[in-house]
C-alpha cells in the first residue's frame, strides 16, 4: 500500500530562474481542484473515508491520496466530498423475492432508515425473483412513495432463481444522472442456479458478473444477510457459501456486508445506523487510468499517509480501451 514511483529528470541547461519560477507556481491543491492533467482516461470512483482514532485528520486533500493501478501510482485528478452539490446518492433496496415472511418484522426499521435520509437522496424498491429485478418503485426523491412500495417477499425458493443475476438486471438498468450509486441488498446469498458446488464464491459465475457490472457502473454494495424460506436455511454448507458470496460482493464493490449468525438480525438500526455513517463520509475520486489495447477491468488500491485514515473503494475498476468511449 505504500509503494511509490517517481521519475528523476536530468535537467541541463536551464536557467535557475526559470527553475525557481516553476516550483514557485506550485501550491498545495485544495479539496476539488484538478490536480494532474497526463494522458489517459478520467475514471470516477466513490471512495468511504473511515476514521479511527483521536488522531485522525477531519480533512483529507488531494496531495494525502495515493492511487493504484495495477500496483502503478496514477495522478489523481479531482477529489470531493459528497456534500452540497455533489451530494446527489441514488440508493435501490433490492430485496431476495424468496426471503422468509419473517423479514416483515423488520420493515419498520427499514422505513425509518428509509425516512431519515437526505432530500439528496433517491429511493427505489426491487425485488429479485428469476434472474429478474422487479421494480416495485422506480427511483424517488419522494421517500413516503418508496415506502409505501414495499411488501413482503413471496417466500418462495426456487433453483433456477439467481439473486446476483437480479443485481446485474437491476445495474443495467440504473439511470444516468451522475449521483452516487447504491444498493441495499436483503438476501441470503444462496445461489443454485448453476449448482450446488457452483454456489461458492470462486466457482459461482452469476456473482462474477454481478461484481464486474457494479464495478463497470460504479455502484458499492451493502447486503444484509437475512434468511430464506425453506429448508435450505438449515443447510450450514450453503448458508456459508451465501454469505460468502454477500461478503465477496461487498468487499469487491466498496460497500459492506452486516452477517449476525446464522439468522436474520433482529434489529437492524444498528446496521442501518453503520450505513448511514459511511454514507456520510464518502468522497469523488476521479484518477487518470492508463489504458491498454482493449477493456479491460484493472486492480485498483488507494491509501494515505494520514493516520487513523481507511480509504475504501472497489477492489476493481472498468477501464475502457484507448480510444473507445466508456
Amino acid at each position: 500500500m505504500r509503494v511509490r514511483t517517481s521519475a528523476v529528470d536530468k535537467v541541463r541547461g536551464i536557467s535557475p530562474v526559470v527553475i525557481l519560477m516553476v516550483f514557485c507556481s506550485a501550491s498545495v491543491s485544495p479539496i476539488g481542484q484538478e490536480t494532474n492533467r497526463a494522458a489517459g482516461k478520467d475514471i470516477q470512483v466513490t471512495v468511504t473515508v473511515e476514521r479511527q482514532g483521536p488522531n485522525a485528520p477531519a480533512v483529507l486533500y488531494p496531495a494525502d491520496v495515493f492511487v493504484y493501478q495495477n500496483n502503478q501510482r496514477r495522478p489523481v485528478v479531482r477529489w470531493v466530498p459528497a456534500t452540497g452539490d455533489n451530494a446527489g446518492l441514488d440508493l435501490a433496496i433490492l430485496i431476495d423475492d424468496s426471503l422468509d415472511h419473517d423479514i416483515g418484522s423488520q420493515f419498520p426499521d427499514i422505513k425509518d432508515f428509509i425516512r431519515s435520509l437526505p432530500e439528496s437522496a433517491r429511493v427505489a424498491i426491487a425485488y429479485g425473483m428469476y434472474g429478474n429485478a422487479n421494480m416495485a418503485q422506480d427511483f424517488t426523491a419522494d421517500h413516503e412513495k418508496a415506502i409505501a412500495a414495499l411488501r413482503l417477499p413471496q417466500g418462495q425458493l426456487n433453483q433456477t432463481s439467481s439473486i446476483f443475476m437480479a443485481l446485474t438486471d437491476l445495474i443495467k438498468h440504473w439511470p444516468a444522472d451522475g449521483n452516487r450509486r447504491t444498493v441495499l441488498l436483503l438476501s441470503d446469498g444462496i445461489d443454485l442456479y448453476w449448482g450446488v458446488t457452483e454456489a461458492l464464491p470462486p466457482n459461482n459465475p452469476s456473482l462474477e458478473q454481478a461484481i464486474r457490472a457494479a464495478q463497470r457502473q460504479g455502484v458499492s454494495v451493502f447486503a444484509i444477510y437475512a434468511e430464506t424460506a425453506g429448508t435450505v436455511r438449515r443447510n450450514a454448507f450453503l448458508v456459508s457459501a451465501g454469505q460468502s458470496c454477500l461478503s465477496v460482493l461487498a468487499l469487491a464493490t466498496g460497500g459492506e456486508a452486516y452477517i449476525q449468525g446464522l439468522q436474520t438480525p433482529i434489529d437492524f438500526r444498528s446496521i442501518f445506523r453503520k450505513l448511514k455513517g459511511r454514507l456520510g463520509e464518502q468522497y469523488l475520486l476521479t484518477f487518470k487510468a492508463t489504458q491498454g489495447s482493449k477493456d479491460s477491468y484493472d486492480r485498483l488500491r488507494l491509501s494515505t499517509e494520514q493516520p487513523g485514515i481507511e480509504l475504501i473503494g472497489p477492489s476493481r475498476v472498468f477501464v475502457p480501451a484507448a480510444g473507445a468511449a466508456r
